[in-house]
Order: structure tokens, then sequence, then C-alpha cells
């Protein structure tokens, strides 16, 4: 409605405007009679007109100066660049000597100069254009005289030096001296101090005769000595031409001369404007300006002549005819004026108005149009349009309106309610359980390992996935419960009206069924569970955000009890999620001081000897407020939080450290254990991360033994399959940790680089007497002897099992029957008490 009434303001204000500038038009009339007062004034303010006038052809004249030290300059700056050019004239520099002179090279090269000069003259439009070598001495040269151009050399063939030349276009080259009014010398002469002409070079005026020549002179130096190179020389003659051609286009006579008489009278021409003013003399029939440059030691004069009458004539008839001119259209305006203004407005109007006011009311019905047959009907005819554009537009944008509420409160790809949908939902059964003393219950349903479906099939059958698991959810939800997708693989669902816990475990138990049989997504059948957290109001939680929150709890602690189950919000998930928001706090301040980690090492014994051979390196916690953290505690939400990363780089690092000590203190072990996590292994650089602090401590890569479990196997045997043989190339040894409790196979100790294996404490327990812990044993050490594998038997903490392991010639003891981990001081302390072992490196 505002571009209408918008309309309407400017149609009134454009009639407005058509009668004021009729008004206007017949008031211009009398204006004409002010014309002799006017012309008055005119004859007053004519010099300040012609100064300008001058002003305005002295700027031309400028211009065209400037324009030809630019031309100059640039044709001297991309001849200083030429590599052709500068390369020809440090040959010459460098070979002519003019007591053995080399004709035939160095003529050679100064006729290819002297052409090339040639063509930068004719480029340019140059006067002339010379070259001088290091010595000042001139070594080729170009000019025009007239419209004849030649090119020539100065040659040392002779003991007399000579000037050899040629017209352009002949053959032969004939002995000729140089232009005879000195404009190129045969020794080059530096106007000013060198170091001007090197950095930038000098444009001066000089005086050839009666004519005026711009000169440029330019030094090339070399950059590295300072040494010079060359100078150039080039020049532009100003002539006559020019100054017939600016008086010839602004109409006035503008000449130069070199009378010093008149040096008192000029002013300096420089860099003008149209705006700075010139000095203007009256000598009764005509007007004269006058300026000056500098050239040489002296000026030249540029003096600019207007005939007075000539002048004033043309300026009175101009001033006639146009007098007459605007005399008679005015006079012709106002008549056609009256013509129009008296024809009938009224009724067109009228109607025109009522449209207008009928689309401003809403009524965009088509009207019947103004038929006058002018803008007007055009105008009505416009109008009519607009109503049709403004109705279809209202429709388009409630359109509009309505789809994006639906889609801001609708998931786009199963068209569920989102989250904004669910909490509005949340807020009035919360009011109305209220009111009704009624509970209700907010079902958080996460899919199991949903990532594999993407990664493995791609993202759009995982949505097709979604899709499918939202019709079916959707089939068996109540009409009075809600179901919501909140993001990713997450829904929710709503349950209103309930009366028990025992009624809301069969609805969950329902949902878990729902995942029982496959989901058809194209050409796959789709085996997926699901995990499901419940929070119920009001016991656990009387609003929205708490609700959520607890479900969120609930379904997470549904996942770690192995997930396709459910689990009820009880306090003791509050408190686990609170204890863990605190160890998360707790670990990253401690990555962030640095001080709170410790190194324990428990040594490992040759089961043979008894001695001790190697020790792991195992991470402990001093934490603030708690004390001595247990990795089973810590280790799990490092790895889950990925702050594993700076905590195993700090383990390396301070492991070898530690081992360069150990060096010190008398200790040489085979190697030094440290446990690797899968996280490590998968998106970090830990090649970078070991090879860094081997080479910061000095250590060879064997006397490391990295630790990794099973899991990391399973997960991308391929990639796991690289990243080994690189850490094995590195010279690393490498163990597996507490085998035989994953994933491993006899096809994966074939291809993996591994050196050792390490029998996990649970089969060591049962150890001798549980006869399948022994069976187990003894296949595994046999497995590994026949894949030449060293073992480790860890766990080991009697001497019925110490005996065992012996009977089957394993390698390395590891257990509280010979020690428990120790802090560094301590391990060192007991290595020295146990025999101060010093045992032959065993190669990796």
């Amino acid at each position: 409605m505002l571009v209408l009434e918008k309309l309407h303001l400017t149609f009134s204000n454009k009639l407005s405007t058509k009668l004021a500038v009729w008004v206007t038009l017949a008031v211009l009339c009398s204006t004409l009679v002010l014309g002799v007062s006017f012309d008055l004034f005119l004859q007053a303010t004519f010099l300040d007109t012609t100064a300008t006038r001058m002003a305005h052809a002295y700027q031309r004249l400028s211009f065209n100066l400037e324009r030809m030290e630019q031309q100059l300059q640039k044709t001297a700056s991309l001849a200083a660049s030429d590599e052709l050019l500068l390369a020809s004239v440090e040959l010459i520099n460098r070979y002519q000597d003019k007591a053995a002179y080399n004709t035939f090279l160095l003529d050679e090269e100064k006729k290819s100069l002297s052409l090339a000069l040639l063509e930068r003259v004719k480029l340019s439009q140059s006067s002339h254009f010379a070259i001088y070598d290091q010595n000042r001495e001139l070594i080729a040269f170009a000019y025009q005289q007239g419209s004849e151009l030649r090119h020539g050399y100065q040659s040392f063939a002779d003991p007399q030096a000579r000037i050899w030349t040629r017209r352009e276009g002949e053959s032969d080259y004939q002995v000729q001296a140089l232009p005879a009014d000195g404009s190129i010398p045969l020794l080059h002469a530096d106007v000013v101090p060198g170091e001007a002409l090197e950095k930038q070079g000098l444009t001066l005026y000089r005086r050839l005769g009666e004519r005026l020549m711009l000169q440029r002179h330019q030094n090339v130096v070399d950059v590295r000595s300072g040494r010079r190179l060359l100078s150039l020389d080039l020049a532009h003659v100003v002539d006559a031409d020019l100054f017939v051609t600016l008086s010839k286009d602004l109409d006035l006579e503008l000449r130069m001369v070199f009378d010093h008489a008149l040096a008192a009278q000029a002013q300096w021409l420089g860099k003008r404007s149209e705006k700075e003013p010139v000095q203007v003399s009256d000598t009764g029939g005509s007007y004269v300006g006058l300026m000056k440059t500098q050239v040489g030691a002296s000026s030249a004069y540029f003096s600019i002549t207007l005939d007075k009458a000539k002048e004033n004539a043309a300026v009175n008839a101009y001033r006639l005819r146009f007098a007459v001119l605007g005399l008679f259209i005015a006079l012709l305006m106002l008549g056609f004026m009256r013509a129009v203004l008296m024809r009938s407005l009224a009724r067109p109007l009228g109607a025109l108005m009522g449209q207008i006011q009928r689309i401003k009311q809403g009524d965009y019905t088509p009207q019947p149009h103004v038929s006058s047959g002018d803008e007007l009907e055009t105008i009505s005819r416009s109008v009519n349009v607009l109503a049709q554009a403004v109705q279809e537009r209202e429709a388009a944008l409630e359109q509009a309106r309505k789809a994006e509420e639906y889609l801001s409160r609708h998931d786009v790809l199963t068209g569920l309610p989102n989250t904004r949908f669910l909490h509005d939902r949340m807020t009035h059964a919360i009011d109305l359980a209220k009111r009704t003393q009624t509970q209700l219950a907010l079902l958080f349903v996460d899919l199991d390992q949903f990532k594999m479906v993407n990664d493995t099939l791609g993202h759009p059958v995982g949505d097709l996935l979604l899709s499918r698991i939202a019709e079916r959810f959707s089939h068996h939800t109540r009409s009075t419960d809600t179901l919501a997708r909140i993001g990713g693989d997450e829904f929710n669902v709503l349950i209103e009206n309930l009366h028990s816990q025992a009624e809301l475990e069969v609805v969950v138990a329902k949902y878990l069924t729902l995942f029982q049989q496959p989901f058809e997504c194209g050409e796959h059948a789709l085996s997926i569970t699901g995990s499901i957290g419940v929070a119920m109001f009001p016991r656990d939680g009387q609003d929205t955000v708490t609700l959520l929150k607890h479900a969120d709890l609930a379904v997470y602690a549904a996942k770690e009890s192995g997930r396709n189950t459910s689990r009820f919000f009880s306090t003791e998930l509050s408190d686990l999620a609170g204890a863990r928001a605190d160890m998360i706090h707790d670990l990253k301040a401690a990555i962030l001081e640095g001080d709170q980690f410790e190194l324990y090492y428990q040594p490992k014994v040759q089961a043979d000897t008894g001695r001790v051979v190697s020790a792991e390196a195992l991470i402990r916690w001093h934490r603030p407020g708690v004390g001595l953290e247990s990795p089973v505690n810590f280790i799990p939400v490092a790895e889950e939080t990925r702050q594993i990363i700076p905590i195993g780089d700090w383990i390396i690092a301070q492991a070898c450290r530690d081992l360069v000590r150990m060096q010190r203190e008398g200790l040489q072990l085979a190697h030094l254990s440290i446990n690797v996590s899968n996280v490590q292994m998968h998106g970090h650089n830990l090649q970078e991360v070991i090879q860094q602090a081997l080479d910061q401590y000095g250590l060879s890569a064997h006397q490391l033994e990295l630790e990794m479990t099973e899991s990391y196997l399973a997960k991308d045997t391929d990639v796991a399959i690289e990243s080994l043989h690189v850490f094995r190339h590195m010279g690393l040894a490498l163990s597996i940790d507490d085998f035989g409790t994953g994933y491993s196979s006899l096809s994966y100790l074939k291809k993996l680089p591994f050196t050792r294996l390490k029998i996990d404490k649970s089969f060591v327990d049962g150890l001798p007497d549980d006869a399948d812990s022994a069976m187990v044993v003894r296949a595994i050490v046999g497995l590994a002897k026949n894949f030449g594998l060293a073992i480790t038997a860890e766990g080991v903490e009697r001497q019925e099992q110490l005996q065992f392991l012996r009977s089957l010639d394993c390698d390395e003891i590891q257990g509280y029957y010979y020690a428990q981990p120790f802090a560094m001081a301590e391990f060192i302390a007991f290595c020295h008490a146990n025999q101060g072992v010093t045992v032959p490196v065993i190669d990796a």
C-alpha cells in the first residue's frame, strides 16, 4: 500500500512540476529584459574569461610538453632495462681495445645497436637517441632530420676514430659527420652529478637554433659493483607545428620566442591547470599573455595573442542570436501550454484516483481504465496491473510464511517435528501435567553405530535409513505423543498422560523391538540398534531443559552398558556425569600445568636369569584434592575426549628424558616400553613426535618399544599395517599388548611387523593349575616362537607361574613377583640392588 501512496504522490508532484515549468518559461520573457544589464556585466568580466581561455591554452601546452617528457623517460627506462641492449653494451665495454680493435665483432655489434636505436626513435618519435660506453664515448646513435632517418656508430678500426652512418633503407654505411647542431656529442658529459642520472635520469630543455629541444640523460650502472655500464642520451625537438596546431584548435595565436627582453613580464609555465590565473595585458587592439620555461641558462617565452575586436564581435553575435531564439521558444511554449491546460483533466484524473483509493482499501478487483489515449491511460492500465501484482505477491508471501513456519518447526529430511517444535510441545505438556497431576516422560533414542553406515555406504543411504526409522517410529507412536528428530541420529519421543513407570517400561520396550526387523533402504537391508535414555516428569525434572539433559545422561549410560538397551535416569547417573565433567576439567588443567603427571617404571626381567633387561613406562596422575588417580579411571576419559594425544606426547618425551638419566646412572636397558593409544595412532602424526623426542635426547629408535592393543588392528587393518611398517622402518620395536583377548589372528601376525607378544594377565592368573589357561599360554608361546617373536608374560605374581613360564622358554617376566611399578629414583635403586644389571642391547 505504501507503493500506491508513493505513486499517487509522484503523480501529483509531476503535475505540479509541469505547471511550475511552464510558468517559469513565461517568466523567461521578462528575464530577457535584463539582458542589457547582464551584457554590461559580461563586458566587465570579459578579461577574466579571456584569462581563463589563455590558461586553458597554456595548460594544453604544458600537457604536451609533459607528455613529451614522459615519452622520453619511458623510452629511456625501457632501453635501460633491455637485457639484449645491456648485453651488447657490456660486450663492447669488455672487448673494445682501440689498440687492438676487433672490427668484425665490435662494429657488427654497434651496427645492431644503431638499428635498435633507429626503431626506438621511430616508435617514440624522438629526434635522436645515442648510447655512450663506460668511458662516456659514443657507441651508436640514430636521429631524424626532417623526413630523413639516419643511424650509425663510432668505429676505432682506423687510428683516427670515424663516424659511420647510413640512411634508413640503404645497405652501405658511409663516413659522415654528426649533426652540425651538436645535439649528438662524441663524448657524453654529465649535466648534473652522476648519482642523479643513475637513480632516475634527468630531462632538460635546450635551445636548438630557434627551436626548443627536450633532452633526456640517464646512466645505467652495475648494481653489484656500482660501475657505470652506459649512458643514454635522447631528445625530442619541439617544432613550429605544435604551436600551429594548438593555435588552430584553440582559435588564438600561440608563438615561442627567445627574446630575453620579455623576462620581466613572463610567468613560469611549469605544470599548470586551468584554475591557475594568467596575467593578461590589454594592448588596446588585442589581449596578450606571456609564459616562460627554463632552457639551459636562459629561457624560452610562449606568447598568446587574442584579437580584441574579433572576440567582442563574435560574443555579441552569439548573444543576439541567443536572445532572439529564447524569446521565440518562450512564446511558442506559452501558447502550447495554454492549449494543453485548457483540455479537460478532471474526469480522467478523478477516475485514476478512484482506482488508487480502491487498491489502498484492499480492493484488488480490476477497474475500468481511463480512456484518454495518453499517459493517463497508460498509468490507469498500469494501476490495474499493479493491483493484480500486489494481490499475487500478498498470496505468495502468505504461502511462503506458512512454509517457513513449517520448516522452522519440522525436520527437512524426515518431516518430523524438530527441536523447536518439541520444546514448545514439552512446555505445554508440562503445564498440562501440573494441572492434571499426571506424569510424562521424554525418551532419548540414539542410533548405535550409525556413523559406520555413513562411512561405508555413504550419506545418501544414511539419510534414507533415518527416513525409514522415522516412518516406522511414526506408525507406532500414539497420536497423543510427540516424535521429533533433534539432529543427526537422535530422536526424542514425548510420552504424555502416564500413571506409572511400569506403563512407561512397556512403551520403551516396544520402541526397542522396532529395531529387530531390518530397514529396507534401496538395495540394502540394514540392521541397526538403538539405545534409549528415559527421564520422567516430575521425578527427574521440572522443566524442559532439565528433562532433556537427564534423558541425554540416561542414553549415554545405555550406550556404556553395551547399547541396544534402555536406561532410566537416576541421581547416580547425574553424579557420574558430574564426576566425569570434573575429571575432564582437571585433565585439561593438568595438561596445561604439566607438573601433575609422573612416569613409573615396572621392571621386566629375563626369565632364565632373573636379571632386569627392560622396563615398561606407566603414567601416574597426582590429581589435586584426590591424590594418586589410577590410570584405569582417567585413561578412558582422556581417550574419549582426545586429551590422550597431548598426554601421550608428554609420555614419549618424558620417557626419553628418563632413559637418558638411566644411562647416566649406569643402567643399560635393552629397551623401554611405552603404551600408545588407538587415538594416538589415528589422526595424529605419532611418527614425527617420536622422532623429535629421539633427536632431542640423542637416543636410537631401537631403544624404544611401542605397546598397542589388538583393537587397533581391527579398526582398519590396511592402515594399521602401513603405519606399523613405518614405525618398524624407523627402528622401533613393536609389541602386541594383552595378546589373546582381542581380535588377533594368524593372518595379522603374518602380515604385521611385530617383534614381541605380551601374554595377558588373565591367562597367567590361572597358571599352572587351570588347564584352559595352560593350554592357551602354550599355544601363544608356540605361535610366537614359530613367528620368531619375543614373549613377555605380564601379571606374574607366584613362583609356580614363573616356573611354568620358564619351562616354556618365555623370554621376559613382568609382575609383582619381581617388582611393582616404581617412581624413577626407586626404579634406579631397585635395578642397582638387583645385581646392577648391564645387559647387551637386544636387536629390535
